[in-house]
């Protein structure tokens, strides 16, 4: 059902080596500035004008490295915000115990 929202649609995956490239909020970031750049995303993540759509909802599981609490967790959120010129980002996780 076009242009619903949905847990489905295309999935992206970033595979990095933890012993060269450790994973933290910065490389979630750039992760996510990846994803809304490739074809298979550009729909769900911009308008037909092109530009991101105005609201961004993040699902975590709230791992050190993207705790919706942790201060640089915010700060990169914070940065991806400006950079993006939405009108608002939501970083949610499950509550203890109800994750996937």
């Amino acid at each position: 059902k076009e242009g619903r929202i949905s847990f489905s649609g295309p999935t992206f995956i970033a595979i990095r080596s933890q012993k060269y490239d450790s994973s933290t909020a910065e490389t979630h970031q750039r992760d996510f500035d990846k994803l809304v750049e490739l074809d298979e995303f550009k729909a769900a993540a911009k308008g037909a004008d092109g530009l991101m759509k105005p609201l961004i909802f993040v699902a975590v599981d709230s791992g050190p490295d993207e705790a919706p609490n942790n201060q640089k967790t915010m700060a990169a959120w914070i940065d991806c915000f400006n950079r993006h010129d939405v009108d608002g980002i939501f970083v949610f996780s499950n509550a203890p115990g109800f994750s996937a």
